[in-house]
């Protein structure tokens, strides 16, 4: 559990070390009397959530999710095929062997997995 609060806490920082420096840029440009256009599209470097191994308890599955949404906030993932496509990497062991398992039956004309 409290390895989920340190990835988590881990993840804000980024997010909030990006801030800061957009911040920055803004009160120099104002500073200055010019504008400029500050981009507002996360930087990608958040730390990636720790890998589920297919463990069944309801907690660390909560746990395991809410990092993928922080995380897929953290990098500006928005669209769900993505976050689909990027959770399937943190995915290990009975976990990852599911996942193919569901992905070798949509190749084969099973119900195609939905978000």
């Amino acid at each position: 559990m409290i390895r989920a609060y340190q990835t988590g806490n881990e993840v804000y920082k980024a997010r909030i070390e990006a801030l800061e420096a957009q911040i920055k840029v803004c009160i120099a440009a104002m500073a200055n009397g010019r504008v400029v256009q500050v981009s507002t599209a996360p930087q990608g470097n958040a730390p990636r959530p720790p890998a589920f191994h297919g463990a069944r308890s309801a907690r660390e599955i909560d746990n395991f999710l809410w990092g993928l949404e922080a995380y897929f906030g953290a990098v500006g993932i928005e669209d769900d095929a993505k976050k689909v496509s990027n959770a399937a990497l943190s995915l290990n062991d009975i976990a990852l062997v599911w996942w193919h398992r569901r992905c070798d039956d949509v190749r084969r004309g099973s119900d195609p997995i939905r978000t």
